[in-house]
């Protein structure tokens, strides 16, 4: 956990006093980030920063949702190779 985020979530109970990011990635160079459950109330709880190749794959929040993975400086989100699965499908058909 680091200070970037607001708010955790522990056993469905906000701590609003409790400051969290789920997943965060600094500086590598290549790296995946795949089948993570991440309950904290942050807006983007997977960040990936100054990182080279990254690739987010399946990383959900506790009910299931996809969460994809954010670019802090940048105010992007990656692609998230689910999505990609799913929108290629589509276009196949």
């Amino acid at each position: 956990m680091n200070g970037w985020g607001v708010g955790a979530v522990v056993d469905g109970v906000l701590l609003p006093n409790y400051v969290a990011t789920g997943v965060l990635i600094a500086g590598a160079k290549k790296v995946i980030v795949e089948d993570n459950v991440v309950d904290v109330a942050w807006a983007n709880p997977v960040d990936a920063r100054r990182c080279g190749s990254v690739e987010f794959f399946n990383n959900r929040t506790p009910s299931g949702a996809l969460i994809q993975g954010y670019n802090q400086p940048a105010a992007v989100k990656f692609n998230e190779l689910t999505t990609d699965v799913e929108d290629a499908f589509l276009l196949s058909i």
